[in-house]
Parts: C-alpha cells; structure tokens; sequence
C-alpha cells in the first residue's frame, strides 16, 4: 500500500468533485448495491472504506511535505540579529481547504492523520549549528494549509502553505540568506518590537499580526540570480479594518509609519543572496483572511504560493497580491513577495530599485 492510499482526504463531502461523485455513483451500481457516500463506507469499517489510491483526482491526493528548519533572527533594539536554528518547536498542521477557497471553508485536521513534528538542530563538523528540515510524510495535497509553530518562550507561528499533486519539498526557497540557516521565523516573546513606531505595544493575545518581505531580484535568462531589499515599494492590507500599519522598515527596524519601503544601500563586501529584507509589519489584526497588495515601481511582482514558494501566502490569480491567513494570539511570518524590473538591465541592486540604463556594480559577473 502506498502513503497516499492510507487515509481518507479531509474534503468535506461539498467539496468532493463533481467527477469523484460520478465514478462512486457508477461503481456502486455495477456492484448491484445501493449508492452511498464514502463518509458511510467508513462507518461501515471496512478495510477498503475511505482509502485514496495514487490514480484518485489531484485534489483527492495525500502527499509528503518538506519545510525548511525554524529559526529565531534574535531581534533587538538594533533589529535583526544572528539567525540561529531552534529545537523543540511543535510544527501542526492546523487547518486545510481546496486551493483558492474561501476562508470558512477550512477544516480542522485530524492530528492523528497528520502527526505534529518537532524541530531539530545537528552540529556540523565544522562545528556550525543548523536546524534540520521538517518532514511530514503526508499532508492533504492540491490544498492551502494553515500550520502553526510553538514553544514556551516564543510567540507562535503562523505559516501559509500550498500544496501540489505531487510531493512539496519547499527547501530551496527560503526567504534570503547565503549560509544555509534560514527558514521558518519564530519571534522570543521578550525581543522588542523594533519594527513598530517607539511606544507602540501591540495586542498578541487577542490580535494577530502579519509580517511581509519585499525583494528586488535580478535574473540571467530564468534564472535568479541575485536578490535585495526593494526600495519604494507600498504594501497594503484588504479588506481594511481596525489593525495599525503597515509599519515599513529594513533589516527589522522601523522607518516609517506612512509612504513606502526606504532605501537600503548594499553593504560592502555583504554576498549576494543575503540581503538586508525591507518590507512592513501590521499589528493587532483580526483573526480571518487578508489579502496583501506590494507594488514596486518599474517592476512586476510575483506573489508566493506557487512554484515552490509555497511556505510565504496563498497565491492569489492578481500579480502582486497574496493572502494571508491571521490567528489571533500569532504571527504570521514570511509572507513575501518577489519583484522583477519590467525594463530588462535596469535593476540596481545596491540601491534597491529599478533605473533605466543602470549598470550595477554590485553585481557578479
């Protein structure tokens, strides 16, 4: 028996397929038996009751999903610090639904169904700590996944996940950095809020709140090649309610409380692929489904949630927009966006923007 034959999908019955209901239908009349729903099969006991087999509809699939190690950026009053990989932090898959569905359509995972893993770190021979991935043998696939991560000490967690028809190793595309630590976010409870105006105490008990990155990527054909902090971008929140941002900033400080990302000059001798991030924190948000809108002048933006990306959003069909889930009590992290120079050579890395005739000097060869 294969992995994805083991469980019964979490669909509920009005999000089963059209097709999937036809072929129940027509099975259990060749066999001369009354039709019936695979919800009753399973209450029969059945052996056979409820199992998917890898020939079933994508959306009818269970696949394994690779996430990248949880790591804490030790953030303090001069921002961001070293990344440093955690253990001990409880990884759940909260909730699911079909891709692209609404917010009430969401249903609560059976935790027996898919186990809870727990983050670990390995000492290299060099002596270089570094979080393992986290695997999860099988996950709902061609679904959007709300997972939370915990542990005493940290806010928790909240991460966007798309899944596919097919195994979903998302590994290599972790938001930034050249030294093979980075990952999943988890904030200390006690690190300042260095991102928010001085005096600023959000609400994380009640609230939620929501984190994104905006990065200015320059390609050599398909490939991405280099990436930095993007200057000028604006990000907004839909629909608008009672939540306080954006809060715009780089590198985990605050800048602005109104206009858009501000400018990070690339530092000297700083590799490519480890970019200082820019982007805005909102606070104090409504539990529910957002979508985020980043624009960039002279660029296009690619949302996350597709193409391996699937840890940053919910991919939405708009360029440039993505949707967050929010939890009160969590923070939802890595929400991201990667933007593209409309003009072909025009991105100036160093400066973060997109200018018409630049020769960037930063760049590698």
């Amino acid at each position: 028996m294969t992995m994805a034959a083991r469980y019964r999908p979490w669909h509920p019955p009005r999000v089963r397929s059209f097709r999937h209901a036809v072929l129940l239908a027509l099975a259990a009349t060749a066999a001369g038996c009354a039709t019936r729903s695979a919800e009753d099969a399973a209450k029969s006991g059945s052996p056979e009751a409820g199992r998917v087999s890898d020939s079933s509809p994508p959306e009818e699939r269970w696949i394994p999903l690779t996430l990248p190690a949880i790591y804490d950026r030790h953030e303090g009053p001069a921002g961001f610090g070293d990344i440093v990989a955690i253990a001990g932090v409880k990884v759940c898959v909260e909730q699911a639904r079909p891709r692209g569905g609404k917010w009430e359509d969401f249903a609560t995972v059976d935790v027996a169904k898919v186990p809870c893993v727990m983050s670990e770190v390995e000492t290299g021979s060099n002596g270089v700590v570094t979080g393992k991935k986290l695997e999860f043998p099988e996950v709902p696939g061609m679904s959007e996944l709300i997972l939370t991560a915990s542990k005493d000490g940290y806010i928790p967690s909240v991460f966007a996940v798309t899944t596919g028809q097919f195994p979903n190793d998302t590994t290599g595309s972790v938001p930034g950095g050249a030294n093979g630590q980075t990952g999943l976010g988890l904030r200390k409870r006690s690190a300042p809020w260095a991102d928010l105006p001085t005096g600023l105490v959000p609400d994380i008990e009640g609230r939620g709140a929501i984190r994104v990155i905006v990065t200015l990527w320059e390609a050599q054909g398909a490939q991405l090649t280099a990436a930095w902090a993007a200057a000028g971008a604006t990000i907004t929140l839909e629909p608008a309610g009672e939540e306080l941002g954006p809060f715009y900033g780089a590198g985990g400080l605050f800048a602005s409380a109104a206009g858009r990302t501000p400018s990070s000059p690339h530092p000297q001798g700083a590799p490519y692929g480890d970019p200082v991030t820019s982007g805005a924190t909102f606070v104090n948000v409504r539990a529910g489904e957002y979508s985020v809108h980043v624009e960039v002048p002279g660029a296009s933006c690619r949302v996350s949630g597709v193409y391996g990306d699937t840890f940053r959003g919910f991919g939405a069909v708009h360029g440039g927009t993505l949707r967050a889930p929010v939890l009160a009590g969590h923070l939802t992290q890595s929400m991201a966006a990667l933007c593209r120079c409309d003009q072909a050579g025009s991105v100036d890395l160093d400066a973060g923007v997109c200018r018409a005739g630049t020769a960037d000097a930063g760049a590698p060869p």
